[in-house]
């Protein structure tokens, strides 16, 4: 019972997309504030 959580396959599939979803959101969430800045400058001009 008191195996490692990393033998469990589920766990170690579940990090690993984890790990690639992650910085996926890191950058698409910065694409999207700049964007987001970009349209308020165009709004201004």
């Amino acid at each position: 019972m008191d195996e490692p959580l990393e033998d469990d396959p589920q766990q170690v599939a579940l990090q690993q997309v984890i790990g690639l979803l992650t910085p996926l959101r890191q950058h698409r969430q910065a694409s999207a504030e700049r964007a987001h800045r970009q349209a308020q400058l165009e709004l201004k001009s």
